[in-house]
């Protein structure tokens, strides 16, 4: 059974990037949302594994679906990996103290992304 991944980020070539990257991976299924409303809508009705997970967005930022997934007792443990074009060590700091499982830089290539979503699994199999 193929791992379900969220993709959400405002901007559609960064979502069909990541599901492009991933396609012919057959153990993950690529769930897209372009924004933090629709993810969370998301995570209400579908059983995800991973979220991969924009800071930059409009309306909802990250940060704030991410304080919203860490709240909801049937989403408080779910694994997050952050992909962003913010560097800073504030966005990075926070990030890790609410609890993300992997902080990563936009651009990305297929490499650290298949790394990184293989990583973070292996630490749900523990």
């Amino acid at each position: 059974m193929p791992y379900n991944i969220l993709a959400v980020d405002d901007n559609d070539d960064i979502l069909n990037l990541i599901e492009g990257l991933l396609i012919d991976e057959k153990q993950f299924n690529i769930i897209k949302a372009n924004s933090g409303r629709k993810a969370l809508d998301i995570l209400e009705k579908e059983r995800i594994d991973i979220v991969i997970l924009d800071l930059m967005m409009p309306e909802m930022d990250g940060m704030e679906v991410l304080r919203t997934i860490r709240a909801n007792p049937g989403t408080s443990d779910m694994r997050v990996i952050i992909l962003t074009a913010k560097d800073s060590i504030a966005d990075f700091s926070e990030s890790l103290e609410k609890g993300v499982s992997l902080y990563l830089n936009k651009p990305f290539s297929y490499e650290k992304l298949k790394y990184s979503l293989d990583a973070v699994l292996e630490k749900k199999l523990d």
